[in-house]
């Protein structure tokens, strides 16, 4: 029996933090984080001081990327669903 991930099943966006290689970082900000649903919805973000932030091993060994709650947000081009 194998894990169950989002490409089971038809997903229109799927963001994965603990996925390295779709996380791209300017210093620890997140410039841009990688769709893995196969739609190429990226998001990205423009502005240094509007960009969340990627904390390494928080959530149970994994990554995740932290919102401030203020001002961090991340904006896809173009969605198409």
């Amino acid at each position: 029996m194998s894990d169950w991930t989002p490409d089971k099943i038809a997903t229109a966006l799927w963001l994965d933090a603990s996925d390295a290689a779709t996380v791209t970082l300017s210093s620890s900000s997140v410039t841009t984080w990688a769709d893995k649903s196969g739609n190429g919805i990226d998001v990205a973000q423009g502005t240094s001081g509007n960009r969340p932030t990627l904390v390494a091993a928080d959530q149970n060994a994994l990554d995740v990327i932290s919102f401030d709650g203020s001002n961090d947000l991340l904006f896809a081009s173009s969605v198409e669903l």
